[in-house]
């Protein structure tokens, strides 16, 4: 497919021809190298969103998780005191 852009200023032109260069490609490789990286960069950046937001959510599970289990071993701590104190002849 061919992607025509008109009207680049000269100093844009220059700086491509000089990138370019300096990695020994043709302009039109260099700016089909960017292009791909450009696109490539925008599906990267939703993946990152997506792990983002997965992460919070796993954020938010673990602590649900941290705070049932801190009232579970409350109430164990609370069950074993009674039964530590338990004394069948007084009752």
């Amino acid at each position: 497919m061919d992607i025509k852009i008109r009207n680049v200023p000269n100093h844009v032109v220059a700086r491509l021809d000089f990138y370019a260069k300096k990695k020994e490609i043709s302009r039109e490789q260099y700016l089909r190298n960017e292009l791909e990286t450009i696109a490539i960069s925008a599906e990267m950046r939703a993946t990152e969103d997506r792990y983002e937001n997965l992460i919070k959510k796993l954020l938010e599970i673990v602590e649900h998780n941290n705070e049932v289990l801190e009232k579970n071993n409350y109430l164990m701590e609370e069950f074993m005191e009674g039964i530590d104190s338990y004394d069948p002849e007084n009752v």
